[in-house]
Order: structure tokens, then C-alpha cells, then sequence
């Protein structure tokens, strides 16, 4: 499994990719959502790690 930092990584490299010059709308489309999932499962990474050092499990 991805660490959360992988994940915020992972978000911003498909942020830039969406960004370039030449992308057709589709791609840099899905590539914007990419970004946004991988962010979303760094939050929610963040969100597991820290129940999980609360019940010590």
C-alpha cells in the first residue's frame, strides 16, 4: 500500500502531466481526477493511520 506521502506525490506528478501543453481536454480531464483520488486517498491514509495509533492496533 501506497504511503500517504507516495499518494500526495503521485496527485501532483498527474496535476503536472494534466497541465501540458498539447493534452487534449480528455486527458488532461482524467488526469485531473486522478490527481484528485490520489489526494483523496491521502487523506483518508492520514484519516486510517491516525485511528490506528489512537487504538494502538
Amino acid at each position: 500500500m501506497p504511503s500517504a506521502e507516495e499518494c500526495r506525490a503521485y496527485a501532483a506528478n498527474c496535476k503536472l502531466l494534466g497541465a501540458e501543453p498539447g493534452n487534449s481536454a480528455r486527458r488532461s480531464s482524467v488526469l485531473t481526477s486522478m490527481s484528485r483520488s490520489w489526494t483523496a486517498l491521502a487523506s483518508q491514509l492520514d484519516s486510517f493511520a491516525g485511528i490506528v495509533r489512537e487504538e494502538g492496533i
